[in-house]
């Protein structure tokens, strides 16, 4: 079913949304994530029914870094993440608008209410609650690549300044190291393993997709102080195709991982855009060996 074109769009000759960049299921059907806008699509039956426009004016001048990475938070609202280099003004259909560049941002779906959860980092595109202590895990696309967010943290910027003219200092990264020189500098897409069915060398572990190195990098988390350090851990997995670019993971209902991949020879911004395989793409399951299918 084709989108409506909202009459801001349509005079300005526009169609209904620049890309998609997030999704997630709830609510009786589905969030979409297409800036300018957050969608709202129902589920009628089965096929798509009422289509509503939650939110508006999410930018998307560099498209590495718009709206992104939807998921539910353990408080019900819905969470997502968006980069330094796009800037958005959004405003829900009743309520004051919110500037906002790099940051982690949430929308209640009853409520109707948008916030910024915490602002800062780079270019972010995955994360991740654990399970065993609720803390709040997120990989960012360029390095540093790994930081734990609290509620309302401010935190070290790739580039430009927090909007807020209080903020005097930034919370730092976690990680002790980079991949930049081994493997490229995309990351994407987080999942915390500190969950009963996963082996226990794994439990204190944290993966993430390198997009530039074709691979799911790990990450062990200790504790220091009130937050953790986060170290190299040995690659959760490789792959020797060069189409695999590992954009996001999730866990599936039987506690299997699925991974998804955008499959191109191309890793990011350089190329023309012709030379992107927009025909291919790939839905991968990690199950524990002698789990059923």
């Amino acid at each position: 079913k084709d989108f409506p074109v909202t009459p801001e769009r349509a005079k300005a000759g526009l169609g209904a949304f620049d890309l998609a960049s997030g999704i997630e299921v709830g609510h009786g059907g589905v969030f979409v994530g297409a800036p300018p806008y957050l969608w709202f699509i129902e589920n009628k039956n089965d096929k798509p029914g009422k289509i509503d426009v939650l939110l508006k004016g999410f930018g998307s001048e560099d498209t590495h870094e718009t709206l992104n990475t939807f998921q539910w938070g353990p408080d019900g609202w819905l969470y997502g993440l968006h980069g330094v280099f796009t800037n958005s003004k959004v405003q829900p259909l009743d309520g004051p608008e919110t500037r906002m560049n790099a940051a982690v941002w949430r929308y209640h779906p009853t409520r109707k209410a948008f916030e910024i959860f915490a602002e800062g980092t780079s270019n972010p595109w995955g994360m991740d609650w654990r399970n065993t202590d609720g803390q709040f895990i997120l990989a960012c696309c360029v390095i540093p690549h790994l930081y734990h967010i609290v509620p309302g943290g401010v935190y070290k910027r790739q580039a430009g300044a927090s909007f807020n003219p209080h903020v005097y200092g930034y919370l730092n990264e976690i990680s002790d190291h980079t991949f930049h020189k081994e493997s490229g500098w995309a990351h994407a897409g987080l999942l915390a393993l500190d969950a009963p069915h996963i082996p226990e060398r794994f439990r204190s572990s944290v993966i993430f997709g390198s997009i530039h190195g074709c691979s799911i990098k790990q990450n062990i988390l200790k504790p220091k102080g009130s937050t953790y350090v986060a170290s190299r851990g040995d690659d959760f997995l490789q792959s020797g195709d060069k189409n695999f670019r590992p954009i996001n993971l999730k866990w599936g209902p039987n506690g299997d991982i699925y991974l998804i991949d955008w499959h191109d020879q191309n890793p990011c911004h350089q190329t023309k855009a012709d030379d992107w395989d927009y025909e291919r793409g790939r839905v991968y399951r990690i199950q524990l060996k002698g789990t059923q299918p």
